[in-house]
């Protein structure tokens, strides 16, 4: 009988110990779909964040391409704008010449 007292107190160790297994088991399992549901939040969240910075993005280009046509449309109003007037300077730049070189060849009035 001592033989099948000590295999009963060995069982009930046992199924205690197997308990003790389960219930670690069961916190273990508990804490991972926690941590896991936490990881499926974080990646949502960054997933939201990645397609308002890919929108944020695609308004800056938009916004910077119209900037660079409407920069480029000015500077060329403005090259347009310089080049008329050397233009007009060079057109008129030989009757300045001749109205200068006028005034210095002619002699001065005499005093009376």
């Amino acid at each position: 009988m001592t033989h099948g007292r000590r295999n009963k107190r060995q069982r009930l160790r046992q199924a205690g110990s197997n308990r003790e297994i389960n219930e670690r088991l069961v916190e273990d399992h508990l804490l991972f779909r926690d941590e896991h549901r936490q990881l499926l939040n974080s990646q949502l969240i960054l997933t939201d964040i990645a397609q308002k910075q890919a929108e944020t993005l695609n308004t800056f280009q938009v916004t910077l391409n119209t900037l660079q046509e409407t920069m480029k449309r000015v500077v060329e109003e403005k090259f347009a704008q310089l080049a008329e007037a050397q233009k007009n300077a060079d057109d008129r730049m030989p009757a300045f010449i001749l109205a200068v070189d006028d005034i210095i060849r002619r002699p001065p009035p005499q005093e009376r």
